[in-house]
């Protein structure tokens, strides 16, 4: 069920996302939506009390990654995971929180502000 959305995802925009004048947007809409259910995985599998160590381990490697109890979690096991939830996190803020920060602030101050969302990602980052 992972792989359901992202697969959704490319099967219905996949015209979409090679048209030669894609943009951007449609490239973090992508990312957002491959990363944000692996995430929300995560959050589930990593939770003891939810799943139990018999299911845990019959997931597939890139599944289980990170899962393990809280006292055998190492840095080099969660690096997966962090690296999903990092471009999940720069995919929004890219696509949704940064545009509408720059609208609210032009709403306020009457001006657009002088930062690409691009940079201002980077620093929200």
């Amino acid at each position: 069920l992972v792989f359901v959305t992202p697969l959704i995802h490319l099967v219905t925009f996949r015209q979409r996302i090679t048209y030669s004048y894609s943009s951007w947007d449609d490239f973090f809409d992508l990312v957002l939506v491959a990363t944000l259910p692996y995430t929300l995985h995560y959050l589930l599998a990593s939770n003891s009390s939810v799943l139990d160590e018999r299911w845990r381990r019959s997931l597939p490697w890139i599944l289980r990654v990170g899962t393990s109890p809280a006292e055998e979690r190492t840095l080099r096991g969660a690096s997966v995971p962090m690296v999903v939830s990092l471009l999940g996190c720069m995919a929004f803020q890219h696509r949704y929180l940064v545009p509408l920060c720059a609208r609210a602030s032009y709403i306020i101050n009457g001006h657009d502000g002088v930062v690409s969302s691009a940079i201002a990602t980077s620093f929200l980052t």
